[in-house]
């Protein structure tokens, strides 16, 4: 499918026809993705896809208005066949579309490619965010500015998996509260936020006036 929607979107900016303006496949049943999800290129891993970088520039467009692909992800380490050529195309066309991805969900992976994966899309298109992680305080704080981006952001679902509990436990009091600080600080840049949803996040204690200001 993804090659044919490759092949369509080349021959739409070739020909300069302009009436396509958002391509939105959001909401499609699973067997959809199923025709042709194009070719696999080895590992399937969300490390793996974040990491490889295109030989050969794609085809250059020359636009003045970027056409819009709308879309919701659900990414964990292993991702399906059509979520590894997705992100391979997405990321290869960023500079020349307009991909917005308006619910995210990542479970279980590092933070920088977290970070790799947010580089694709339009900030400010994303309005639900749900992270199931087990990243250490340190991480979440190094994290934060990117969650400050995400200006309309309207659900956030953030739970935090205590297999590095230790580490927070060998954290100096200074840097905690420095790392906790940093975290806290980007939620008053989510005007849009309307419901939020935290487990497992025990540094807060103590702290929830500051997060809720």
């Amino acid at each position: 499918f993804w090659s044919f929607v490759s092949s369509y979107i080349s021959i739409y900016f070739t020909h300069r026809k302009r009436k396509l303006q958002v391509l939105d496949l959001r909401n499609v049943h699973h067997h959809f993705w199923d025709v042709s999800a194009g070719p696999e290129d080895g590992d399937g891993s969300a490390e793996t896809v974040c990491q490889k970088q295109k030989a050969t520039r794609p085809h250059s467009y020359a636009l003045r208005r970027r056409l819009k692909v709308v879309t919701d992800l659900c990414l964990q380490f292993d991702l399906e066949e059509h979520q590894t050529y997705f992100l391979q195309w997405a990321q290869e066309r960023r500079g020349s579309l307009n991909l917005c991805c308006v619910k995210l969900q990542i479970r279980g992976l590092a933070m920088h490619t977290v970070r790799k994966i947010l580089q694709i899309f339009q900030p400010y298109c994303i309005e639900e965010l749900e992270l199931h992680i087990d990243w250490t305080l340190s991480t979440l704080a190094s994290f934060a500015p990117c969650l400050g981006q995400i200006k309309n952001l309207r659900k956030l679902h953030l739970t935090l998996v205590h297999e590095k509990l230790f580490t927070f436990l060998c954290t100096s009091t200074d840097i905690k509260e420095k790392s906790v600080t940093k975290f806290i600080s980007q939620f008053s840049k989510l005007n849009s936020l309307q419901h939020l949803d935290l487990a497992g996040l025990y540094f807060l204690t103590g702290h929830m006036n500051e997060l809720l200001v």
